[in-house]
């Protein structure tokens, strides 16, 4: 049994707790909201990298806790996620690796 287009965008949405009506606009969604599905798109589209910038910003305590087990699940798939943050320590325990980048030196 072959998924539909429509079945893997509903999948994905789901993945990253969006909840709004299918015909919402995007440009009427919260900056949250906007980044669930940007978020959304890429899995649905399979990407191997994935950016995400400040991404944990304006999260709830509930979603944080629900997108650092997806983080960890996504490891299962082989994503690469690139993140700029200003908040590390949201990212610790979630992924396998950490490069901080300041001042044009890298520390891993």
């Amino acid at each position: 049994m072959s998924v539909t287009n429509e079945e893997k965008v509903i999948s994905s949405l789901k993945m990253v707790m969006f909840e709004r009506d299918k015909y919402s606009k995007i440009s009427n969604l919260s900056p949250v909201d906007k980044k669930k599905v940007q978020l959304a798109y890429a899995l649905c589209k399979k990407e191997k990298y994935i950016f995400l910038e400040y991404f944990e910003k304006g999260l709830t305590n509930k979603e944080k806790n629900y997108f650092k087990k997806l983080l960890q699940k996504l490891k299962e798939y082989q994503i690469t996620i690139i993140v700029h943050t200003n908040d590390i320590n949201f990212f610790v325990g979630a992924v396998d690796k950490i490069c901080l980048v300041k001042n044009d030196s890298v520390t891993t």
